[in-house]
Parts: structure tokens; sequence; C-alpha cells
């Protein structure tokens, strides 16, 4: 019960609050009754209360991301298993909020597909040297750029490696 009544009052608190701060590490965006307004970085910003403004916000330094484990076969037909983490920070706020769904999902998947074109283009012998690992990050970070307003900054390889396929089946 008290917890309810704890989040009522909190609730009305922030919807009267007429400012908002970020943090040293965050950048945002102000709605204005739900159309952006402006782009705000790190401080103390006043906005409209009652609802008006609405600040969306994320974290805008270097952040990484594991890219799960991806089975694959390369141009001369070796079944290649490959995985990394991306490194990346968040160039373009407004384009990350609120022209896409879900910005660190949109970067993976377009990071996943990249790297599912180049090693299907690529021998595995050049897929161990540094041009597969200069052409993936050059490629992944014009279009996360271009996309989803995310700079790929490296990915680094957790796992380059040719393995066999193995098929279970359930009956």
């Amino acid at each position: 019960m008290f917890d309810k009544i704890f989040e009522f009052i909190a609730s009305i608190w922030e919807w009267l609050i007429p400012w908002v701060v970020l943090d040293e590490y965050e950048a945002g965006v102000v709605l204005q009754l739900g159309k952006y307004r402006r782009t705000i970085g790190p401080g103390f910003w006043f906005i409209c209360p009652f609802g008006i403004d609405k600040v969306k916000y994320d974290t805008v330094v270097r952040q990484t991301s594991y890219l799960d484990v991806q089975s694959l076969t390369s141009k001369d037909g070796k079944n290649v298993t490959i995985s990394g983490i991306v490194v990346f920070t968040i160039s373009d706020i407004k384009k990350f909020l609120l022209e896409i769904d879900d910005g660190e999902t949109d970067m993976t998947n377009i990071v996943y597909g990249i790297i599912t074109d180049t090693v299907e283009n690529t021998d595995w012998k050049d897929i161990r040297g540094q041009q597969f690992n200069t052409t993936v990050n050059w490629v992944c970070g014009d279009e996360c750029i271009e996309y989803c307003g995310v700079e790929i900054l490296a990915i680094k390889w957790s796992d380059k490696a040719t393995s066999r396929n193995l098929r279970l089946w359930n009956d």
C-alpha cells in the first residue's frame, strides 16, 4: 500500500520539476509535446514542467557490445565461427534516440550482417589477416554512423576459427 502511495507521489513530483541534470557521460534530446526541440549535453537544463517537455538521454562515452558467435561459410567453403566485441560511442544522440527503434540492437544487427557478407565473400586465409579486420571496421563504421548515429571505434575479435557444423534434431 505504502509503495503505491510513494510511487504516486514520486511520479507527481517528477512531473512538476522544471529542470533536468545530465551527467558528464550523457547527452539527450528534449521533446516538447512529443516533438523534437533541442539536443542537450551534460549539465543543468531548464525544461517546461507538467509533462510539456520530456527528456530522453543515453550514455555517449565509449562502450562495448558483445557479439554472439556466428557460424558462417567462407568463400572457399570453410565452416567458420567468429565472434567479437564492438567498441563504439554515440555520436548523434538525436538519430540514436529518435530516428530508430533501439540504437544498440540496430548497431549490432548491422555489424552481424556486414560480418556475414564479408566472411561469405572472403577466403579463410584472408579472414585471418589484417585486411579482413580493416574492411569490416571500415564498412561497419560507415553504415552505423549513417543509419543509427553510432561511431564504431573498433571491432575486436574474441574468436575466429574453422569449425565443423553439427546439426541436432529432436524427434
